[in-house]
């Protein structure tokens, strides 16, 4: 501890820069009080996170009392359904419950006990991303930031302040939010930091939308319990949890409970003064013209020497060029060399060359999807081309048999008639025309279950993954892009440098693990969206793999079709003998501009132990075992 009254403008202690202004200190990009200052100190220094910890952050006045009641609500229904006459938001404040780091438990105890605290612990603080992360320690704890237009924060603000400072007046808080000197502040930055994180690493970090929040609500609860690991069954939705969760958590009933009118809360605060009906665009009654430019201008301001525009909080900016959109994004993205020395940028979890990336932002913008959508997803390499034609035979059975001579893949490459999004689609095109499609659609990605989910905007559309033994995909991989794709560029490139890609997680569509197991969790949560399919299994067993197939999709297979063996017939069709040897297979370029030829390689199941020495594929175990044990998936 240091006393920080009497702190010279500029010091340093173990690395870390504080600089005064009256009252308030300037520490890791923002602005505190000298007690709430100490109190960050203390956390950095003693705080030990667990992996389980859950972490709500904002700006002070963006709706953290809400936030807080629903992430109680959401994670402890279990123990306390919304409609127990006992729960604990009837009888105490979400402050009480659900208590702040630095304006609260580091303020009262430099070491406040907090391992004796169960599992999941939930805590709530209004610290900048870079700050907070400091104590993280790389845990994989979870962090839900909830932002809001600034103008109305701002009013919010000054309510809540006006309250406890007298001749606090509405200028007054506008200059200093303009000049970035305030409590917290500056607004602008701690919101950019959670974006960021939350587009470069979207498992750790949930951005929410205190705007969407409001409009949507059923949904916004739904996405908070999925990101939080406790999803609602179908049972629970069907039952209305998810409505009574936010009856409970209404502004009408807890500011009208007792509790939220009297006395303190354990934060120093009076508990009323943290209900009020503001609503969003509430600025409107308050703000005068002037007031609001000055501030829309100091966000663009921002925003744009950022150099991220994208799909920016609600009301900050509206932007015309998603092209210039997409090009500021990347170019503030984390970025890595590959062994060519090419760029790749991590956004949500992987790695991606620009022009993949600019693709799935696209997609990602204008992609809307129907509920009879069917997506197919995948690793590279891991049986994506045989998936293709298995659905298209499958759903698409009764127009063509799979017995017909003018069958679509006799003639066409399985990769045209189910297309890429973010390799082929919207790569050529931002807005594709999919439109005028019939349904049911089928599409084909690489992208992560978070990146692919955020677009699809809660329909009910199902999603197919074929997963596959690592090792083997590393091999038919490495086969692929060595002796297939532009040999000259791959002919200094070994299996011992795939291997150290691999172990890295730095690569175009990679990591490996972190996708394949998303999509196993998700599976196991949300069956009837979600098919997990397992290349070996279709090897092992292609008759129940296909019916199984058929069933997810919703057009199983009749008995007299099974008599009549046409589950046999679609697998003789889609085959690797019948397809590798068609001549529209052997020539030409497929829509992704890749030669039809370069999809077809008999590996087998295996096959990585005619090429990785013991010592890669030990490399290879360890590394899936320690992301994926405990899971319940894994690999022979």
């Amino acid at each position: 501890s240091r006393n920080l009254q009497t702190t010279p403008k500029y010091i340093n202690d173990d690395d870390r820069k504080i600089s005064r202004e009256k009252n308030l200190y300037n520490y890791q990009g923002s602005w505190y009080y000298p007690n709430t200052l100490q109190a960050i100190l203390n956390f950095q220094t003693h705080f030990q996170a667990r992996d389980s910890d859950i972490i709500l952050a904002s700006l002070p006045k963006s709706g953290t009392t809400w936030l807080k009641a629903l992430a109680f609500a959401v994670v402890h229904r279990n123990k306390y359904a919304p409609n127990l006459e006992s729960h604990p938001l009837l009888s105490d404040n979400p402050h009480n419950l659900v208590r702040f780091l630095e304006l609260d438990l580091y303020v009262k105890n430099q070491c406040p006990g907090l391992e004796e605290l169960p599992s999941p612990r939930i805590f709530a603080t209004h610290m900048p991303f870079q700050t907070l992360h400091e104590s993280l320690r790389d845990s994989p704890c979870k962090v839900v930031y909830v932002c809001r237009d600034i103008k109305d924060v701002l009013v919010s603000r000054w309510h809540f302040r006006s309250k406890l400072v007298s001749n606090y007046s509405l200028e007054d808080i506008i200059d200093e939010y303009i000049k970035g000197v305030c409590f917290f502040g500056p607004f602008q930055e701690q919101v950019l930091s959670y974006w960021k994180e939350s587009l470069v690493n979207s498992n750790p970090v949930l951005f929410m939308r205190y705007e969407e929040m409001i409009e949507n609500p059923d949904a916004q609860v739904i996405r908070l319990a999925d990101f939080l690991g406790c999803s609602f069954s179908e049972e629970e939705k069907q039952s209305g949890m998810v409505e009574k969760i936010l009856e409970l958590c209404s502004f009408g009933n807890l500011s009208n409970l007792e509790t939220n009118k009297t006395g303190t809360s354990v934060c120093g605060v009076a508990p009323h003064a943290f209900f009020r009906k503001g609503g969003v665009g509430d600025w409107k009654n308050h703000l005068t013209d002037d007031m609001a430019r000055k501030l829309d201008e100091m966000v663009k301001k921002k925003l744009e020497a950022s150099k991220n525009l994208l799909q920016t909080p609600a009301n900050f900016m509206k932007v015309d060029s998603l092209s210039q959109e997409c090009e500021n994004l990347i170019s503030s993205l984390p970025s890595e060399k590959d062994f060519m020395g090419k760029n790749l940028y991590s956004y949500q979890g992987s790695w991606y060359y620009p022009s993949t990336l600019q693709a799935i932002l696209y997609f990602q913008k204008h992609f809307r999807a129907r509920d009879s959508d069917i997506i197919l997803a995948s690793f590279p390499k891991s049986g994506t081309t045989w998936l293709k034609a298995l659905a298209f035979a499958v759903v698409h059975r009764n127009k063509y048999a799979p017995n017909l001579v003018s069958h679509p893949l006799l003639s066409d490459n399985p990769h045209n008639l189910v297309r890429f999004i973010e390799l082929d689609l919207y790569v050529k095109s931002q807005r594709p025309d999919l439109e005028e499609l019939p349904s049911p659609r089928l599409f084909a990605t690489h992208m992560p279950f978070q990146t692919l989910h955020d677009s699809l905007r809660d329909s009910p559309c199902k999603v197919v993954y074929m997963c596959r033994n690592i090792k083997d995909v590393l091999v038919s991989r490495w086969h692929f892009r060595s002796n297939v794709v532009r040999k000259e560029l791959y002919s200094n490139y070994s299996l011992e440098d795939m291997v150290d890609e691999f172990i890295k997680g730095v690569y175009s569509l990679g990591p490996f693990d972190d996708q394949v197991l998303r999509y196993w969790k998700e599976s196991l949560v949300n069956s009837n969206q979600v098919l997990f399919m397992r290349y070996e299994e279709m090897i092992e067993n292609p008759e129940a793999q296909v019916m199984r197939l058929a069933d997810f999709l919703g057009c199983s297979f009749t008995e007299e079709e099974k008599q009549s063996g046409t589950v046999e017939k679609i697998l003789e069709l889609c085959s690797f003998g019948n397809l590798s040897n068609l001549e529209t297979n052997k020539t030409g370029t497929s829509v992704c501009g890749v030669a039809p030829h370069a999809f077809f390689r008999r590996g087998g199941v295996g096959d990585w132990k005619n090429h990785l020495t013991h010592e890669m594929a030990r490399k290879l175990d360890e590394m899936v075992e320690k992301k994926l044990g405990g899971s319940g998936l894994k690999f022979e």
